[in-house]
């Protein structure tokens, strides 16, 4: 706080008061003496803490940064200053110069604080000028003022180094020595290092002397006593002295000073000596010297910088004002020091100081002050105008580059500031280990073994780094539309972005996530890739991983799902969304991107699955939206674009027609074009006009597209053309038009036609990319394979090299994997005619069907399994306890070979069935070497002590049943489950396998262990073909299990709406109850199932049926909470008394106390 004027005058007033009418109490008015004296110090502190923290300027931009201050008002105009420094400024003359208030004014305010450490750019740590003889400048200022004053007034500096030398004396004799037996001899030497060393002396002796605690001492060779103020008196000295400590530090060539303060401070303990030093403004300039010492170097640098030096006339005349400065300090500061001893030592030339003029000498120091900060101020403007001249050049050439980076600098402060906010917390708090094993759950390497054997070792930044980067001036087509710019702007919504294959969709999401899109967003991205990420769950697996690694506290959405699912997690595609649109709709996440290219790649299922999901979150008021937008890229299929038209309404700008866009997207190709050409150039050195010419000739040809524009270079290269306009134009006329046509050149090249149509369809058919060892095994099997040896495989480098020269550019190899090239290759390949209506020309195109494909792939993964059969087949290592070898296909055949099997048809004719039933022999070591890595990836419980036709039955391989069959195997034979192989086949849905086991006579009523029925079991799976065929076959439609279930009650409880609608069709029981007095409709109540409860109310379901606990399905849908049953219930009709019982009811009793549980197995 700051005190007026009128508070000093009247807190002085009573000071006075109390010395003149109490002079019997010497404790109080010694108390104001020391509160005054520790008031005017502390300005020194304050004002040294200020000056000496800011880092000493060595040019104009650290220079003029600092408020530098030379007098009193200028120093207290620094915003540190304490406030009351103000008030002492504005004293009118030395008479009237008032000590700072104290904090509060009270009897009891305390010394000011200890100094803190000075910080001196000056002094190098550890240097000591004093014992080094090396001043702080090539000669001290105060050394200098200090021999001005000498040939100013002799006298007054021979008195004053007499009370030193006395001081010097008292020190080296023995302690309380008598000041008669000093004499007044001067021994301070001339030379300025040697008199340093004694004032060093001085001063150190004057340290010690505050350190001991005593009653009384000498200074000079006069004794002090301090009476009873010990204890004030103590903490006074002790403050000084570790004020002299820190000045002597930071400028050891002021020591002359120093050492006056050393012989007045203990003075200021007695009353007297207290007011002198108030009236006559010793206490002002003992705060002044403190504040010179720091602030010298800011007036005086060490200048490093030749290009802001000052010259050397100015500085030498700015020096000498300095000078004159401290000449006037130090006078006025041996004349006090004189004062102050006149009474106590005789000798002394008392006319030197009986007619002082002391308000003329402070006055004349505050004069030179206010003189000196003038000039100071007048050099800083000329260093500073001179810098900025020099910089004036380099300012314009940056000006422009520096307006264009101030809207994005402004941008990213923006961004800063609201990440700042938003991870505040976030950002430093670290994940449980639980938290961290959920985490990295998510993330689908071979780090994680729970994921690798699903989804291999490539990651979602693999995927997206094999992408292209786009080339320059490429994309704008897209980036300066104005439905992007409008969803850009938007909180929430999605954005669904379609072009022709090969138009850039994934080079152009690439770009978005790496450089478009908004950074105060948390981006999370998927590239869909058939055959390889291709699901719905991976695509929500990556993008919590990145969403959890931005942001770690929001991985709490994902912890009750992980306790309760553990590694399983991954596998649930309905909890990932729920944890994601949770997280997304954190108040914690902000705003939220999410990224999917290539929509027309992911599985067809998964599909409709992640399409229902987007609409369920985008159709939502904004607030459940959160901000979470998304942006898809896909073909233009129709079935896909259809499934946004309902969100048109909400979105009204949901889509960017790319293949509407063709003529602007052909300008950027053109662009790829011209950047291909140049690369080309260089490449085989050709000409300007040549070049020219052949960019020219490129752009003449109509239809091209990005995939194009990669396929003709790579003939180009390839191509040993002439580098003359006859030669280009011989090799542009057979150059491909379309990227059909580069397909069909690019297979037409290899001269093993066999080989390249097997590896080709073993591309086409597999679930999954081929690594290149499982592929060399592949392509190297065929229906003769007995042993390893037949295979004769060559190194894994070698097979590359001869699968590329089979394939050229058609095939891409990527961390090992196998891959097409795009996914316009596989469309390029694949018929969808019979094989006998295929074209035979061209040779490449259309020229193999999915059936063929997978026959292919059927006899390989077959064969191959059959080898373990042979006592040749490789084992497993011994050390690694890993397969070894051409073993390397067993773990894809093993969980593929069954699909492949189904899918080609395999005839009973066909050459592959005696290996086919070998591989399903239970008692066979080829069966033991497959099952036991199938059995990690689907639920082969079932498969326990079943025989062979009950194994074929599991896998629907129809040909290998028929033929175990026409063999006499058992039909009706159980397992360990109690399945019969018409369950078996029924429990997967093989509709071909129970038409012949129906057929064949197999028990269309046999129940397994807990009373399952085909139809049961059927209906339980959601297998509708299958549950028709058996209806068709006259199957019990009111059967039960040992539950008391109907086909129609799981069907309710299972969300089955088209088999509940089939069952009722077929004269169903609508009524049929469970053990527990459930009917379908209250079933379908307690697991909420709308649709359901809707559809058997339209067929009569008793609204008011009441289960054994007398639940009635109004009474379930209240007690569950799931209001829009209810609301269904009572639209209906349904009893609200009863509801009105049960809010009474409820505080007693539960229907659970009554023996009700939910439905579900």
């Amino acid at each position: 706080m700051r005190f007026s004027m009128s508070f000093f005058e009247s807190l002085k007033s009573r000071l006075r008061d109390r010395w003149r009418k109490v002079p019997k109490e010497p404790k109080r008015v010694q108390d104001g003496a020391l509160k005054t004296a520790a008031a005017a110090l502390s300005t020194s502190t304050a004002t040294l803490s200020t000056a000496t923290d800011v880092e000493t300027a060595t040019d104009v931009e650290t220079a003029t940064n600092v408020e530098t201050a030379t007098n009193v008002e200028t120093a207290t105009n620094v915003e540190t200053s304490p406030p009351e420094q103000a008030d002492l400024a504005s004293a009118e003359s030395a008479t009237s110069t008032r000590f700072p208030a104290p904090a509060t004014p009270t009897a009891s305010a305390k010394l000011p604080p200890t100094p803190a450490k000075v910080r001196c750019n000056s002094l190098s740590p550890g240097h000591n000028p004093l014992k080094d003889g090396a001043p702080d400048t090539p000669q001290s200022l105060w050394d200098c003022a200090y021999a001005a004053l000498r040939s100013k007034d002799s006298a007054l500096v021979e008195n004053y180094e007499k009370v030193l030398s006395r001081e010097l004396k008292t020190d080296s004799g023995a302690p309380g020595r008598a000041q008669e037996y000093l004499d007044d001899t001067n021994v301070i030497d001339n030379d300025p290092a040697l008199r340093r060393e004694q004032l060093d002396k001085i001063i150190e002796a004057g340290r010690q002397r505050m350190s001991e605690k005593k009653i009384k001492y000498n200074i000079a060779g006069c004794e002090f006593v301090l009476q009873d103020q010990i204890a004030q008196a103590a903490k006074l000295v002790q403050w000084g002295k570790a004020l002299v400590d820190e000045g002597v530090k930071a400028s050891p060539g002021a020591s002359m000073a120093w050492c006056g303060i050393c012989l007045v401070l203990p003075l200021l303990t007695q009353p007297k000596d207290a007011e002198d030093a108030n009236t006559g403004g010793l206490a002002y300039v003992m705060a002044r010297i403190r504040f010179y010492v720091a602030l010298e170097p800011l007036l005086v640098p060490k200048n490093r910088d030749s290009t802001v030096a000052i010259s050397a006339d100015l500085k030498e005349a700015f020096e000498n004002k300095v000078v004159d400065l401290y000449q006037h300090v130090l006078e006025f500061q041996f004349r006090s020091v004189l004062r102050f001893f006149r009474g106590r030592l005789r000798n002394l030339g008392r006319d030197l100081i009986q007619c002082e003029d002391w308000t003329g000498m402070l006055s004349k120091v505050q004069e030179l002050e206010k003189t000196l900060d003038g000039d100071f101020k007048k050099i800083n403007d000329s260093v500073l105008r001179r810098k900025l001249e020099e910089i004036s050049e380099s300012a314009k050439d940056s000006l422009g580059f520096m307006r264009g980076l101030l809207s994005v600098a402004e941008e990213h402060l923006r961004v800063d500031k609201e990440l700042l906010q938003l991870h505040k917390d976030t950002a430093k708090q670290a994940m449980t280990e639980k938290e961290k094993e959920c985490h990295q759950l998510f993330r689908l390497t071979k780090n994680n073994s729970a994921t690798h054997e699903l989804y291999g070792d490539a990651t979602y930044e693999w995927y997206k780094g094999r992408v292209e980067d786009r080339v320059e001036g490429t994309c704008q087509w897209f980036l300066s539309h104005k439905h992007f710019r409008t969803w850009l702007e938007q909180d929430s919504g999605p954005l669904l972005v379609s072009a022709d294959p090969g138009c850039g969709k994934s080079v152009l999401a690439k770009y978005l996530i790496d450089q478009e899109l908004p950074r105060s967003a948390t981006i999370c991205y998927f590239f869909f890739k058939d055959q390889d990420q291709n699901t719905v769950r991976q695509a929500l697996c990556a993008m919590l991983h990145q969403l959890f690694s931005h942001q770690p506290s929001l991985i709490r959405h994902a912890m009750p799902e992980y306790s309760k699912n553990g590694p399983g997690l991954i596998n649930i595609t309905a909890s990932l969304w729920e944890i994601l649109e949770g997280a997304g709709q954190d108040s914690q996440a902000g705003p939220v991107i999410l990224v999917l290219d290539a929509l027309d790649e992911c599985v067809e299922s998964d599909f409709r699955d992640l399409i229902r999901m987007l609409k369920r979150l985008f159709r939502g008021d904004k607030q459940s939206r959160g901000k979470m937008r998304c942006l898809l890229t896909s073909r233009p299929y129709g079935h896909i674009v259809s499934e946004f038209e309902e969100l048109v309404d909400a979105f009204p700008y949901i889509r960017i027609p790319g293949e509407e866009e063709s003529d602007t997207i052909s300008q950027e190709v053109n662009r790829v074009i011209g950047y291909r050409v140049e690369q080309l150039a260089k490449e085989k050195r050709l000409s300007k006009e040549i070049k020219d010419h052949i960019a020219q000739r490129l752009l003449g040809i109509p239809h091209r597209t990005y995939l194009w524009v990669y396929l003709v270079f790579d003939y180009l290269k390839a191509s040993d053309f002439k580098k003359t306009k006859r030669g280009v134009e011989s090799v542009i006329a057979v150059l491909p038009e379309s990227v059909n046509q580069a397909y069909e050149k690019i297979l037409d090249r290899s001269k093993e036609d066999a080989m390249v149509r097997k590896a080709l369809s073993i591309i086409l058919a597999a679930s999954r990319p081929l690594t290149l060892t499982e592929m060399n095994i592949a392509v190297s099997v065929d229906i003769s394979s007995r042993s390893v040896k037949d295979l004769d495989l060559e190194g894994e480098e070698d097979f590359k090299l001869r699968l590329r020269s089979w394939c050229g550019l058609f095939v891409s190899i990527y961390h090992g994997k196998v891959y097409f090239l795009h996914q316009t290759a596989r469309e390029f390949l694949l018929a969808d005619l019979l094989p006998a209506l295929v074209p035979p020309e061209p040779r490449w195109h259309c020229s193999i069907t999915t059936k063929d494909a997978h026959a292919v792939l059927a006899v390989v993964c077959v064969a191959y399994l059959d080898m373990f059969n042979s006592d040749a087949i490789l084992t497993n290592d011994s050390a690694s306890g890993q397969c070894i070898g051409s073993s390397a296909l067993l773990d894809y055949s093993a969980k593929n070979w069954a699909a492949h099997f189904r899918e080609a048809q395999i005839s009973v004719s066909d050459a592959i069935m005696p290996s086919a039933l070998s591989i399903c022999d239970p008692d066979s070591k080829s069966y033991s070497a497959w099952i036991q890595i199938y059995k990690t990836t689907m639920n082969s419980n079932y498969l326990k002590c079943s025989a062979s036709l009950g194994i074929a039955s599991y896998l629907g391989l129809e040909a290998v049943s028929k033929l175990l069959l026409d063999r006499g195997a058992d039909i009706e034979a159980k397992n360990k489950s109690g399945m019969t192989p018409l369950l078996l086949a029924v429990l997967n849905g093989h509709e071909t396998v129970v038409k012949l086991l129906l057929d064949t006579g197999a028990d269309i009523e046999a129940k397994d262990n807990s009373g399952m029925t085909p139809l049961l079991l059927a209906v339980l799976n959601g297998h509708e073909t299958v549950v028709k065929l058996l209806l068709d076959m006259r199957a019990d439609i009111e059967a039960k299990d040992n539950s008391g279930y109907t086909p129609l009650s799981l069907a309710a409880i299972y969300k089955h709406k088209t088999v509940v609608k089939l069952l009722l069709d077929r004269g169903a029981d609508i009524s049929a109850k469970d053990e527990s007095g459930r009917t379908p409709l209250f079933l379908a109540v307690s697991n909420g199932q709308k649709t359901v409860v809707k559809l058997l109310f339209d067929r009569g379901a008793d609204i008011e049926a009441k289960d054994n606990s007398g639940m009635t399905p109004l009474l379930l849908a209240t007690f569950d909470g799931c209001k829009t049953v209810e609301q269904l219930l009572l639209d209906r009709r349904a009893d609200i008394a009863a509801k009105t019982n049960l809010a009474r009811r409820r505080f007693h009793q539960t229907p659970l106390s009554q023996g009700w549980t939910r439905a579900g197995r």
